[in-house]
């Protein structure tokens, strides 16, 4: 691939699919960033270490250290992390779910 036009024809982008992928990716890390110093949330070692036999078993890695040679201790930590943020917003959503009729017409 040559240039960026490339990369978007490719991915079946326009720039504009960009852009807004972009700003969703951007919002989305404020959001969680927020939350994270709201909450003034953390991880300890133990969530660490769980956190990359987790991800191992997600990315069928073979071993540790494969894994480790692909992803960083900060990449892992940071997913960790995130993970937490999205637990704890599920830990605390008040989900209500209603039956809906649907139109056949």
């Amino acid at each position: 691939m040559e240039d960026l036009d490339d990369v978007y024809e490719f991915l079946d982008m326009t720039d504009e699919d960009v852009e807004e992928e972009v700003e969703a990716s951007l919002y989305r890390t404020l959001v969680i960033n927020a939350i994270i110093d709201n909450e003034q949330l953390t991880i300890t070692d133990e969530d660490y270490e769980n956190g990359i036999l987790y991800y191992m078993e997600q990315t069928e890695s073979e071993s540790r250290e494969e894994f480790l040679n692909t992803y960083s201790e900060e990449e892992i930590r940071t997913q960790v992390l995130e993970d937490k943020v999205l637990n704890l917003l599920i830990d605390q959503a008040d989900i209500t779910e209603i039956d809906t009729e649907h139109d056949d017409a």
